[in-house]
């Protein structure tokens, strides 16, 4: 599990070259929904729910694989399940933990039908993404009973995600592009934090990654649902 999302990387890596090599050999029909490739995007759902912003470009490789490049930034809220305070208290902090996180994705689509072709189509898809975080939240001190405040910089964060989405064009330009999958975080944090801020830092590290519903943790962060609205315009 320690390498687990650097072998997702590679793996991914290398599946995009065997798309370029295949984009470029491949010469049967022409690629783009009315013959435009390029669009960009933005992601509705990330103000809302995660408190920030997205933006992404797509280009259409072949009529059914598309290459996607988004970079965003966000500051999510999440509630620290410290358990030591709620065995005193009877619930969990009323102040949630804050994280500044950066990120730049990769990621590729493949169209389920041959028609209409990318990027417009219902398709399958799989994407990377890293990036560097900071994190505000509290450790809970037992013999002062009180929570103590910390800050950690030069957090390391990574998410994969996988699903299916379908992309809809109207007016010839506007596009509307919705999905739902699985998606997996991950937050590394230096080692010489202290234990105290480590369990701070823990009690809600496992609700990074995904943005409807978090199942569980897997090495500091979370598992589970995950979805995304977004707009944008077809270019050329």
């Amino acid at each position: 599990m320690k390498h687990l999302y650097h072998i997702l990387f590679i793996f991914l890596i290398a599946n995009l070259v065997s798309v370029s090599l295949y984009a470029q050999r491949s010469n049967a029909k022409s690629p783009g929904y009315l013959d435009k490739r390029f669009l960009i995007k933005t992601n509705l759902v990330t103000p809302v729910l995660e408190k920030g912003w997205m933006a992404e470009v797509e280009y259409a490789l072949t009529r059914r694989i598309t290459l996607n490049l988004d970079v965003s930034s966000t500051k999510d809220k999440f509630i620290q399940k410290l358990a030591s305070y709620k065995s005193r208290h009877g619930f969990y902090p009323q102040d949630r933990a804050v994280l500044n996180n950066n990120m730049a994705y990769i990621k590729v689509k493949y169209n389920i039908q041959d028609y209409p072709p990318a990027p417009r189509g219902t398709y399958a898809y799989a994407s990377y993404g890293y990036g560097f975080a900071s994190a505000d939240g509290h450790y809970y001190d037992d013999r002062s009973r009180r929570l103590i405040p910390y800050q950690i910089n030069d957090i390391t964060s990574q998410h994969f995600a996988v699903g299916v989405g379908h992309q809809q064009a109207f007016l010839s330009s506007i596009v509307l592009d919705f999905g739902l999958g699985f998606a997996a975080g991950n937050l590394k944090i230096n080692e010489t934090v202290s234990d105290e801020v480590q369990v701070g830092f823990q009690s809600f590290a496992d609700q990074y990654g995904p943005n409807l519903q978090s199942f569980g943790n897997l090495m500091n962060g979370g598992l589970g649902l995950h979805a995304h609205i977004k707009i944008g315009f077809l270019l050329f």
